[in-house]
């Protein structure tokens, strides 16, 4: 049987830049079009009279504390997409759906888990010190998001399924159909339209649950569709398997678990660290946490818009690696890397100058389609734009090292080498994020959020550098996943 991907791997041609391009390009517009779909539920939740900008700031924190818990098996299921990739390059097509639905059934098992989450939100929200009526959007916002994560995580194993065969369009389908369903729902149940009350926070958590559903029913259908059932056994290999699932799991833990430390690391940091912060411009202010959580959600959903897109790069060579691994190419490894590492640079080399170039218009367009009304209100809007155009180049200066370090950590997942990236993420989060922003705000006050920035942005740096050490020492090719066979050697196929 001939591979279904396309035959563009002429190592001769740019290390196989048309490859990289074929499977990246439509992973990364499925990036985007996520992206869009937070940033634009921002732009209108920031728009909801008359406590924009703190529905804006409670839908931020509530969005990260209900993803910190489901990054565990999230980085966990990443794996999916090696497994696939490495049995799609060998030929064992019937595993690609076995793994599949050994996924599926770890992501619903959390799932179940994550439930008892809901009636401690009250409690949990309590302990960050946020304003009361902060509080109460974060609660509600809260317990929706985690009523769903058994779709967010379906969701990602069947995407980790197609690009793991190479089939990444199926996933921009169903983010552009997920996309507009958030989008039309968000304008009808924010703002009232259509016979609708207008419910404001309510209506945006409504709308994205709505989104994820739909786009769920589209990766659903494909993955059960005649065709891709006949290749790779979707609709037969549905029965558990315990082997496979302690696979995936001793495999895919440590991702989980690195996936987990940064993101609790920047979740403590942003809604703990720059949440107490009482000074902006060194004057003392009752809301101060508002203006730099309400500036770094900002600078947050900017950076979504520069770094998703190089996720998507960073998923084409997790599968290109663990293809060419299956089918024992191991020459071509690094070459589909080496032009993946070009295009994530380049792109976010790009970002990186527009936020230091645009950062002021950036952000005021952000935070004032809606014009507060009062001077009070005004002066707090300058305030949001003053901090987020520092916080803007702070992102400005690690752009090309995010991008490095993201498609690095793709390359080395699609090796099954993940122990080594973990444990150096989470010492470097735990020392660098945590206890650099603690110091910043200690012996720096004056800083503010900017010193919390300067330390997330020294851990970014580091975190790419020591990803880029660990690939090119090659250890990652010692690693043999494939049952019953010897570790590939490189050969001269071409």
């Amino acid at each position: 049987m001939s591979n279904a991907g396309p035959q563009l791997n002429d190592p001769r041609r740019f290390w196989g830049l048309g490859e990289v391009l074929y499977l990246a390009a439509p992973t990364s517009l499925a990036m985007v079009n996520v992206t869009l779909m937070q940033f634009i539920d921002g732009l209108m939740v920031a728009r909801i009279q008359p406590n924009g900008p703190e529905a804006l700031s409670a839908q931020f924190a509530a969005g990260m504390f209900s993803f910190v818990p489901s990054t565990l098996m999230l980085g966990t299921l990443a794996v999916i997409n090696t497994f696939v990739a490495q049995n799609f390059g060998a030929r064992r097509l019937d595993r690609c759906g076995q793994y599949a639905w050994q996924g599926l059934y770890m992501g619903w098992a959390w799932w179940l888990l994550l439930l008892g989450l809901i009636p401690l939100a009250p409690a949990l929200f309590g302990l960050v010190g946020h304003a009361p009526a902060v509080q109460a959007m974060e609660v509600m916002y809260f317990r929706y998001i985690i009523a769903a994560e058994g779709i967010m995580l379906a969701s990602r194993v069947i995407e980790r399924f197609f690009y793991g065969v190479h089939r990444p369009a199926v996933v921009y389908v169903s983010s552009l159909v997920a996309n507009v369903v958030n989008i039309l729902g968000d304008w009808v149940l924010i703002f009232g339209k259509w016979g609708f009350p207008a419910m404001g926070l309510h209506g945006a958590a409504i709308a994205t649950v709505a989104g994820m559903a739909a786009g769920l029913a589209i990766l659903a259908a494909a993955f059960l569709s005649p065709a891709i059932a006949r290749q790779f056994g979707t609709r037969r290999q549905w029965r558990l398997h315990g082997g496979q699932i302690r696979e995936i799991w001793r495999v895919g833990w440590p991702a989980g678990m690195q996936f987990f430390l940064d993101m609790l690391g920047w979740g403590l940091c942003i809604t703990v660290l720059v949440g107490s912060i009482d000074t902006v411009g060194g004057e003392p202010l009752s809301d101060a946490g508002t203006v730099h959580l309400t500036a770094t959600s900002v600078v947050m959903r900017y950076m979504r818009l520069s770094f998703m897109p190089a996720v998507g790069i960073g998923l084409a060579t997790t599968a290109l690696v663990g293809k060419y691994i299956g089918a024992g190419r191991m020459h071509l490894v690094k070459r589909r890397v080496g032009a993946a590492v070009v295009l994530g640079v380049a792109y976010m080399g790009l970002c990186g100058l527009a936020f230091w170039l645009l950062r002021y218009p950036m952000v005021r367009w952000f935070v004032s389609l809606d014009p507060l009304k009062g001077a009070q209100a005004a002066a707090q809007l300058e305030m949001i734009v003053g901090v987020g155009a520092k916080v803007m180049i702070c992102a400005a200066v690690f752009q090309v090292f995010d991008g490095v370090g993201i498609v690095y950590i793709g390359a080395l997942r699609g090796a099954g080498d993940t122990l080594w990236p973990m444990v150096v993420s989470g010492v470097l989060a735990g020392v660098i994020v945590l206890g650099g922003g603690t110091f910043m705000l200690a012996v720096l006050p004056g800083l503010e959020s900017v010193g919390v920035w300067i330390a997330g942005s020294a851990f970014v740096i580091s975190l790419g550098v020591a990803m880029c050490l660990r690939f090119q020492s090659g250890r990652w090719q010692r690693i043999n996943l494939l049952e019953g066979r010897e570790a590939p050697a490189a050969t001269n196929q071409r």
